[in-house]
């Protein structure tokens, strides 16, 4: 499938609504249609305009204010460092699977270089995996919605007596 540009310049409401990859188009009315299609259009420029501006303006801020380095209790930040990219990638891989914290802080030079400790690298080596559990269950309970039938029930392959119980 083809994408549909914002500007309405570079293909009107007739050629999108008759794109041949797009056959659900054409089933609401053509006056509708392009009426939506305007309306959408000019809602996305509006919001493209707003992000822009947002995004200047916080350029604006971290020149004014940066972000610190540092926590609150000293400690350097996590987010957005080196230690933060190579602990997401071993957590991807599953270095951490089987070997104590110490072993995992050890294995990667940077993680002793950046200056966090072993209690606080342990507490993002437990962060990290809570948010990748959580993630895969997102992406699960979306995969779920997108395949749910009207018909069915959640408890799949119980037989009646089975799932009411």
């Amino acid at each position: 499938m083809g994408k549909i540009p914002v500007d309405g310049d570079k293909m009107g409401p007739s050629k999108v609504y008759n794109l041949p990859d797009r056959p659900q188009f054409r089933k609401v009315e053509y006056k509708k249609f392009r009426d939506n299609l305007n309306r959408l259009r000019t809602g996305l420029k509006k919001k493209k305009k707003q992000a822009n501006e947002d995004a200047e303006y916080l350029a604006q801020d971290r020149k004014l204010k940066p972000k610190p380095t540092h926590n609150h209790r000293g400690e350097p930040r996590c987010e957005g460092s080196e230690t933060e990219y190579w602990l997401k990638i071993d957590i991807a891989s599953g270095h951490h699977l089987g070997k104590a914290p110490k072993d995992l802080y050890k294995s990667r030079e940077v993680y002793l270089t950046e200056g966090f400790t072993l209690k606080t690298f342990r507490e993002h080596i437990h962060q990290e995996v809570r948010a990748v559990k959580f993630q895969n269950y997102v992406k699960w309970k979306q995969d779920k919605g997108a395949n749910w039938d009207a018909g069915s029930d959640d408890d799949e392959g119980a037989t009646d007596d089975e799932a009411s119980t």
